[in-house]
């Protein structure tokens, strides 16, 4: 039997473009896991310039940067997430969660009778 389900796929807009969304969710996530962009975007399959426009195209929607970036030396360089970078990741989580568990109930009120086929 098959079973059926909604899925969303959730943006945050301002009046001119979609700029946040799953992709710089996950990329964000990503460069607080490495501290680093380059591997950040390597582990998406992106190129490091690519992630460079979307991190500087959602930082010009917010009007705030979301990242830090120290540039290379010996040490080599590192990226973190600023403190606004980190609340923005975590809104969108803890508020994407509770959209899909909403969807959940409402899809079940309304198509329930589709899990009966």
């Amino acid at each position: 039997m098959k079973k059926y389900k909604a899925k969303i796929k959730l943006v945050i807009k301002s009046d001119r473009t979609n700029f946040y969304g799953p992709g710089i969710n996950e990329l964000l996530l990503l460069i607080d896991e490495y501290q680093s962009t380059k591997e950040a975007a390597g582990a998406m399959g992106l190129s490091y310039s690519k992630a460079l426009k979307i991190i500087k195209r959602c930082e010009r929607e917010l009007g705030f940067d979301i990242i830090k970036s120290q540039r290379g030396g010996a040490d080599g360089g590192k990226s973190i997430l600023t403190d606004e970078g980190r609340k923005i990741m975590t809104a969108y989580k803890d508020f994407n969660n509770e959209v899909n568990e909403d969807l959940e109930e409402k899809f079940n009120k309304y198509f329930s009778f589709l899990d009966k086929n």
